[in-house]
């Protein structure tokens, strides 16, 4: 009897832990595509507001005359190039940025200059601002920087 109950046990445990991990590998593959949807929804999506945040620099593009001075940047995965860029303060920059590999975009938020294929805007106040990818790319993305630098 002692024998018969302690195979049953055996069993139930099995059979319990069985059941135990089917849970949890499909909990896994939920979340894993919860993950997988949130993250490319941002990826499409989160680029929208960074063109709108960019319309008083625009406007201040707009309402000056001179000359423009355009600038393409290569943005690949994790990196700039150039990563640094020179201009004139005063100076009505236009920057194209061609990606290519995703959408990584730019962002200069001391100048409230943001956008994912170009960017308009006055250089200001001399100085070197640092300028981002403002869209998550990969684990290399904290990496993604590069100097602009304003002289008088």
């Amino acid at each position: 009897m002692e024998k018969h109950r302690t195979e049953f046990n055996k069993a139930y445990i099995s059979n319990f832990a069985k059941g135990l991990m089917k849970k949890y590998y499909y909990i896994a593959i939920v979340a894993v595509l919860v993950i997988a949807i949130v993250g490319g929804y941002f990826a499409l999506y989160s680029h929208k507001n960074f063109n709108a945040g960019n319309s008083q620099a625009s406007a201040a593009f707009n309402n000056s005359s001179g000359p423009i001075q355009t600038i393409v940047i290569q943005a690949s995965r994790w990196q700039y190039t150039p990563d640094t860029i020179t201009v004139k303060e005063g100076t009505r920059v236009h920057l194209i940025i061609n990606n290519t590999d995703f959408g990584h975009g730019i962002a200069i938020p001391q100048l409230g200059v943001f956008g994912m294929d170009s960017a308009d805007f006055v250089a200001g106040q001399p100085g070197t601002y640092q300028f981002r990818c403002p869209t998550y790319c990969g684990a290399g993305h904290r990496d993604m920087v590069g100097s602009l630098v304003i002289t008088a």
